[in-house]
């Protein structure tokens, strides 16, 4: 895609602004397909057929644990008129999102705190506990009016204490399978219903009885799937999957260009009969997880809401399985390792794909944005999406740190990184001296590393000054641009 078009048009079936969503804007009428999950009600495109809504728009923030933009278009390509569907045909895409912070506890964090890692302080999952009682997207929200809900895998802190902010705080407590919930009052008990099914419930009671307070809705719904080792519900177990093409790095020929600890580390590549297995199970997990946005998105749509609805869907981050050989593993910057991130909702074109440069740090301004209340920009390191896909400068002209981690039972395979990411180019310098640089206009899958590159000297030399800055950098700082040759 060229660089200078944000977006294109969707290939949405259903759902795009197109004959069907005109008719039904003409006829005034509502149209509902099988199932009861609306069609063609365009949160941007029909808002104006209806009278204003009663309340600040409802947000619901759907963020799964090590998702693949991959596994998301599978999803929603298995289930037409399902949850994943919705959103993306109602919605944008961002091709160009990544996690500043691409691990578990780090990634929520930022999400929770619009802050690079470097500024909240959570850098690993070893190290997950950081003061949240202050500056956080719950306690903004809670004093912009809404009633705000959490339900899932929190992982961060302690989740039997709720965190400042949270009108409803039901976590799962534990991981993996075999799970505990923390009811409302602060007991622990363990349902009998699969975990995705059960958090579906209690996020439809929590939007119930936010709706009932008389309160816009701010629900965060956090399951677990797809982590690694998570089942599928028994009714999904065997469930065919049509499983999507491949990134061009899966399995990746020639490696020598990468930096030797990773060439030590996966020397050898797994075929693709080994790895078919693991990515159906996955996706399989995923299927419960968009049966729970499809109820939701039914009963906003019973309740005269769904328009009135914002969407946000991504994950903590994204997941390896096989690209660049690399096998099972998270934390790496490579962009086959990032999250996807679709929105839907108030202030958002229907049925498109942006270029812009989107990342984590831009979620929680971009809700707060939706939900009308002061952005307390000095305290965020982000954008608000509605402005990044809008104006050209801010969807290009961005450069922001990226840290690379370490965990204990890794450390002797990997060192940490610290880099920095524009649209067009990253650069990775790793504690050993090791780095990277890849032109990402020319080869979005990081097949060339071109560090050592003579044709790219300069770049390397500009990128490797800019990194301090983008590391260093705080509020206003993250949110200005990189000079125009490396955009």
């Amino acid at each position: 895609m060229e660089r200078g078009s944000h977006w294109r048009a969707g290939e949405g079936r259903l759902y795009s602004f197109g004959v069907k969503v005109r008719n039904a804007l003409l006829a005034g009428l509502i149209l509902v397909v099988a199932g009861g999950v609306p069609s063609g009600l365009a949160p941007g495109g029909l808002r104006s057929a209806h009278a204003a809504p009663a309340h600040k728009p409802n947000i619901i923030f759907v963020l799964t644990d090590d998702m693949r933009p991959d596994e998301m278009t599978m999803t929603a390509n298995m289930r037409p008129n399902g949850g994943f569907d919705w959103i993306r045909d109602h919605g944008v895409q961002f091709s160009k999102y990544i996690s500043t912070d691409n691990l578990c506890c780090p990634g929520r964090t930022t999400a929770l705190t619009g802050k690079t890692s470097y500024n909240h302080g959570v850098q690993t999952n070893e190290n997950r506990h950081t003061d949240l009682q202050k500056d956080s997207l719950p306690i903004y929200l809670s004093n912009a009016g809404y009633c705000t809900a959490f339900t899932g895998k929190y992982h961060i802190n302690n989740p039997r204490v709720r965190p400042a902010g949270w009108t409803y705080w039901e976590p799962t407590v534990g991981e993996g399978n075999g799970y505990a919930m923390l009811r409302r009052n602060g007991t622990v008990f363990h349902p009998d219903v699969y975990q995705t099914d059960y958090l579906a419930d209690v996020a439809s009671h929590q939007l119930a009885d936010c709706r009932a307070a008389g309160s816009p809705a701010a629900l965060a719904f956090w399951p677990a799937a797809p982590h690694q080792g998570f089942e599928p519900a028994k009714k999904y177990a065997k469930t065919p999957i049509k499983l999507g093409k491949r990134d061009a790095s899966f399995n990746e020929a020639d490696i020598s260009d990468k930096p030797v600890w990773l060439r030590k580390w996966f020397p050898k590549t797994k075929p693709a009969s080994y790895w078919d297995p693991i990515r159906a199970t996955r996706v399989r997990t995923l299927l419960s997880v968009d049966d729970a946005l499809k109820r939701l998105i039914s009963e906003l749509h019973a309740s005269g809401e769904l328009t009135n609805t914002l969407f946000v869907l991504s994950a903590d981050n994204g997941f390896l399985l096989g690209e660049h050989r690399v096998r099972s593993r998270k934390r790496l910057a490579y962009e086959a390792a990032q999250p996807g991130l679709w929105l839907a909702g108030p202030g958002f074109p229907v049925g498109v794909v942006s270029n812009a440069f989107a990342t984590n740090l831009d979620l929680l301004p971009t809700m707060l944005k939706t939900a009308g209340g002061t952005i307390p920009w000095p305290k965020l390191d982000g954008r608000a999406l509605q402005d990044v896909i809008r104006a050209r400068k801010h969807g290009h002209d961005r450069f922001l740190p990226i840290h690379v981690p370490i965990e204990t039972a890794d450390a002797k395979y990997q060192p940490t990184g610290n880099g920095v990411r524009t649209w067009r180019y990253k650069y990775i310098k790793y504690a050993d001296g090791s780095q990277e640089l890849y032109d990402l206009l020319h080869d979005p899958h990081e097949l060339t590393n071109v560090v050592n590159d003579a044709r790219y000297r300069s770049v390397a030399a500009a990128m490797r000054s800019l990194q301090p800055k983008a590391r260093a950098c705080k509020a206003d700082r993250c949110r200005v641009s990189a000079p125009s040759a490396l955009q």
